[in-house]
């Protein structure tokens, strides 16, 4: 799966959703997602494997796991294993925001 075809699938839940950051201030819930460090597989002087790592950040204006839910469901329906750190309450933005991280 590429970097494109996620976000396709992102979309597909129904929220305002994008790359790194948006132009404009969004309505909650939102998703932003952007690319990580990469960690690729390299033995004797040869890339074996790239791996990509992504994150994915799910914006609530209040403890909503059923929105979460939505999220994992997609990615579980795709094959993603990911790590998730769910709503870190922002003080400054008056937002939740839970994080899940994984490779493609």
């Amino acid at each position: 799966m590429t970097v494109k075809e996620l976000a396709q699938e992102l979309k597909t839940l129904g929220y305002d959703c994008a790359y790194d950051h948006f132009n404009t201030t969004p309505t909650l819930p939102f998703i932003a997602y952007f690319e990580n460090e990469r960690t690729d597989f390299i033995a004797d002087n040869k890339v074996y494997r790239k791996q990509q790592n992504i994150t994915i950040e799910l914006y609530t204006e209040f403890y909503e796991p059923n929105i979460s839910e939505q999220l994992e469901d997609l990615l579980e329906r795709l094959g993603i294993v990911y790590d998730c750190v769910p709503f870190l309450y922002i003080e400054d933005e008056r937002m939740y925001m839970s994080s899940y991280s994984f490779s493609l």
